[in-house]
């Protein structure tokens, strides 16, 4: 036997799964993460040359202040001939996706520390066997069992951390993050059903998009002001165009204060995001890598995605394809930081079960929230009348819903929020007065306590652009809380004789 070609053949020291992970988080976090991996990392070290390359060229395009990511990756990296044979482009969108959501200040260090060591185990078992193989067959049978003992010990396998509740003693807790409280969390893809022509598009499409631009309540639920963009499969850009015009002139505002959404009308697109990968799984496509380049530019919080029939390229009755998909989808939504809200369609057995369920019971089953619109079954119903239901949340009660109906172009709540929405409603309200009344005190332009006065300050914060949809209602019931509570306080100021009265923050 030739020990020599065995210990060629044998697996060497590597770590190629911490290698796509660490590219991964170049291509999602780029300065943050790149801050964070020893200057002394090349790519020469990587033990898969393709992992190398993506290192060296997503390192130099971040070091040169643009954005790495799939597409940017990929045009520097195309001119290398070992690209290609690496797998290219589809390899870089694979490893872009199984890396989102990985990504932490410490991983990146520890990726990068099992890098180098194996690099560093590799480099001298190299050496080694060199060595041996020119002078000493006994001291290289030695070598041989060496390396077999260093591979089967696990040395080149990624770290896999836990958690011991222990250490959690004397931490904050978290709270739960919601774009709209108790129907929209963040960090989650939140799957949004309803028959076609219900108007899923226009309340879970637009409205929801226009509402969280400006911090303007969505159907009377309050939300987070956030970025978004919709991909819409289903729509033309005429018709995205009317409704949006519609739903500003509902909200009273102009076009112009929509800065913060943006879409894309995808109906001639290839938008599968995904496709079958032959092995019975699915993968990730250039579409995908597409989009998520387009809203981590736009710096997006909420993507919508209409719907799941055009940008699902696999079979809906596997679960594995579609666990795979809303993993992804979740992934994406934890490295927006932010949500996802994926439209999808019913079956006729989930319509007539009013559940909003399709194909296979994973789709449900894969995500923490889930919406149903459907036409009110009540046949004396207003036929323009909606009722949308949570089918299922993991952090709110099931079965609540509301109703809306359609009129002037738009769709308007006919009910009052619930309980936890008021809540939500009161804690914003109460968190934008004080931030408005601190810049008003700050600058010296008071604001006053009193209803008939020309300075009111619910009348001047309703018409403040950093107001974040609030009304003057709301400021109404903030202002009488906030004294109640003492968070501020009524000061005389002025001449005597004016009995002038001022807000202060306490």
């Amino acid at each position: 036997m030739d020990d020599g070609g065995a210990f060629g053949q044998r697996a060497q020291p590597a770590n190629v799964e911490a290698e796509q992970a660490l590219v991964s988080a170049l291509m999602q976090n780029g300065p943050t993460a790149l801050s964070r991996v020893d200057p002394g990392l090349a790519g020469h070290m990587f033990a898969d040359a393709i992992n190398g390359i993506l290192f060296e060229k997503a390192k130099d395009i971040i070091s040169r202040g643009a954005t790495a990511d799939p597409v940017t990756v990929h045009t520097a990296a195309r001119q290398d001939p070992l690209y290609e044979l690496g797998g290219g482009y589809d390899y870089v969108l694979r490893v872009y996706s199984a890396g989102i959501g990985l990504w932490s200040a410490g991983s990146t260090e520890r990726w990068v520390e099992d890098i180098i060591r194996c690099w560093v185990d590799r480099r001298g078992l190299e050496i080694a066997h060199t060595m041996v193989t020119e002078r000493d067959p006994a001291a290289r049978s030695a070598l041989l069992r060496e390396q077999a003992a260093l591979n089967a010990s696990g040395a080149d396998r990624p770290s896999f951390d836990i958690t011991v509740a222990a250490d959690l003693a004397g931490r904050p807790i978290p709270d739960r993050a919601w774009l709209v409280p108790g129907w929209l969390p963040l960090h989650q893809c939140t799957l949004f059903s309803g028959s076609g022509g219900v108007g899923k598009s226009q309340v879970g499409g637009i409205q929801l998009q226009a509402s969280t631009a400006v911090g303007a309540s969505w159907l009377g639920w309050a939300v987070e002001r956030v970025r978004s963009l919709g991909i819409y499969c289903e729509d033309d850009e005429s018709e995205l165009h009317r409704r949006m015009a519609s739903v500003a002139a509902s909200m009273g505002a102009d076009l112009s204060d929509f800065g913060d959404m943006a879409w894309r009308s995808a109906i001639v697109d290839a938008h599968e995001m995904v496709e079958e990968d032959g092995r019975g799984g699915v993968k990730v496509t250039p579409y995908y890598g597409q989009v998520v380049a387009a809203a981590k530019a736009f710096k997006a919080q909420l993507l919508i995605l209409d719907s799941s029939a055009n940008l699902f390229g696999g079979d809906e009755i596997k679960r594995r394809q579609v666990r795979a998909f809303l993993t992804t989808l979740n992934r994406l939504a934890i490295e927006i930081d932010g949500a996802v809200l994926l439209l999808s369609h019913p079956s006729a057995a989930g319509t007539a079960a009013r559940t909003g369920n399709s194909g296979s019971t994973h789709w449900p089953n894969g995500v923490r929230s889930m919406l149903y619109m459907e036409q009110d079954p009540d046949p004396d119903a207003d036929p323009d009348t909606r009722i949308i239901t949570r089918v299922k949340s993991n952090y709110a009660r099931k079965g609540d819903s509301f109703r809306v109906q359609w009129r002037d172009g738009v769709f308007h709540a006919l009910d009052e929020p619930g309980s936890l929405d008021r809540t939500a409603m009161a804690s914003k309200a109460d968190r934008v007065f004080l931030a408005l009344l601190q810049s008003t005190y700050t600058a010296g332009e008071w604001v006053s306590p009193r209803m008939q006065a020309r300075n009111y300050a619910p009348t001047i914060f309703a018409r403040h652009s950093g107001r974040e949809g609030v009304g003057k209602p709301a400021f109404e019931s903030a202002l009488h809380r906030l004294q109640q509570r003492g968070a501020i306080v009524s000061e005389r100021y002025g001449p005597p004789s004016k009995d002038g009265a001022r807000l202060r923050p306490a």
